[in-house]
């Protein structure tokens, strides 16, 4: 079932004294229309402390566009970008444009 996404994207125009980007005040966009599913989640046990890492993908709709620096905020939880591919176009003569779009993976980890 289709939801709705936020992407929030730092402003990459603010640098500090050696003209490296750091981002800026954030800049936020919903995006309806997107498709998300879980691709992992793992338990993570150290000696100090338990943790959850959570992976999802996101097809956003076609002409969506998210920064490598972006963040995602899916269903209350802040998601960071981990890698994406170029928009795809599903190929189904005769069918909707909203049959492929953009595709993200995201990781939530907690812990």
């Amino acid at each position: 079932m289709p939801e709705v996404v936020k992407v929030i994207t730092p402003d990459p125009g603010v640098v500090d004294e050696d003209n490296n980007p750091v981002g800026g005040p954030l800049a936020s966009v919903e995006i309806e229309g997107c498709l998300v599913a879980p691709v992992a989640g793992t338990e993570n046990e150290t000696l100090i402390r338990n943790g959850l890492t959570t992976t999802v993908q996101v097809i956003f709709p076609l002409g969506t566009v998210v920064g490598a620096r972006a963040e995602l905020e899916i269903r209350g939880e802040t998601y960071t970008v981990d890698g994406y591919t170029p928009a795809w176009d599903a190929g189904l003569e005769g069918q909707s444009d909203d049959l492929g779009g953009l595709v993200v993976n995201a990781t939530w980890s907690e812990g």
